[in-house]
């Protein structure tokens, strides 16, 4: 069921994520929130209170298919690894689904004085500041984003493929197990057929997902393998 939801949207010409494309809803409106009820107590506008209100609903709606985008690109792109960013994503959603359900439930009539739910707005928009630093750290893994430019098209396929698990080349889900000196990356016939069917040297399949030549072909493969061994400094072994 999974695979043929994503089957479809690469069909159509979508090969990313689903979940950057909703996230972004539920935090502009709580900044909204927080925002117009800032100046509705500050210059003294009800209606700007009332349209608070309404921001904060909607931010509790778009939570739902924020959430349920969230696992299900978590559950195809990064093989349901628990990685730390993953973990304190799903705490601090909880937390700001349960903040958003108490400021909905509070203001049902929209008489609730806007001074009792500033605090909830106030929280909401400094879990949705946490959310966001741990989705960067996610995606980039506080690695510099300067990169020569015959290598950036490089970068962004690393970025796109590489970069939730192995930040600066290290490894998230097997920290003795880095990109450097990694026997995958000893010629580029072994590092393809590394990452199309992962393998851990003695063991059975690893928990990295492969990337098949529909999602990646061999050419941006080589690309990659450019990137990682003269970017990253992680050499090939000899």
């Amino acid at each position: 069921m999974l695979d043929a939801v994503y089957r479809f949207f690469m069909a159509i010409g979508y090969h990313h994520p689903i979940h950057p494309t909703e996230v972004h809803m539920p935090i502009g409106l709580v900044v909204g929130a927080l925002a117009f009820s800032l100046v509705a107590l500050g210059l003294r506008r009800p209606y700007l209170a009332q349209v608070s209100r309404y921001c904060f609903l909607l931010a509790f709606l778009f939570m739902f298919p924020t959430i349920i985008f969230g696992i299900m690109d978590w559950q195809y792109y990064y093989n349901g690894l628990w990685l730390h960013e993953i973990k304190m994503k799903m705490i601090l959603s909880g937390i700001l689904l349960s903040l958003l359900a108490i400021g909905v439930f509070l203001n049902r009539r929209g008489q609730t004085p806007l001074l009792r739910l500033m605090p909830i707005y106030l929280l909401s928009f400094l879990i949705v500041v946490a959310l966001g630093y741990y989705g960067g750290e996610l995606v980039l893994g506080g690695r510099s984003p300067y990169i020569p430019p015959e290598f950036r098209q490089a970068a962004s396929i690393f970025d796109t493929h590489c970069s939730e698990c192995h930040p600066g080349g290290g490894n998230i889900a097997n920290p003795k197990l880095p990109l450097r000196n990694a026997p995958q990356l000893a010629n580029f016939e072994t590092f393809v057929s590394q990452i199309r069917d992962p393998k851990l040297s003695g063991e059975a399949n690893s928990s990295m997902p492969p990337i098949p030549r529909e999602i990646l072909s061999d050419d941006d493969a080589w690309k990659l393998y450019q990137f990682i061994i003269h970017v990253m400094g992680c050499p090939p072994v000899k």
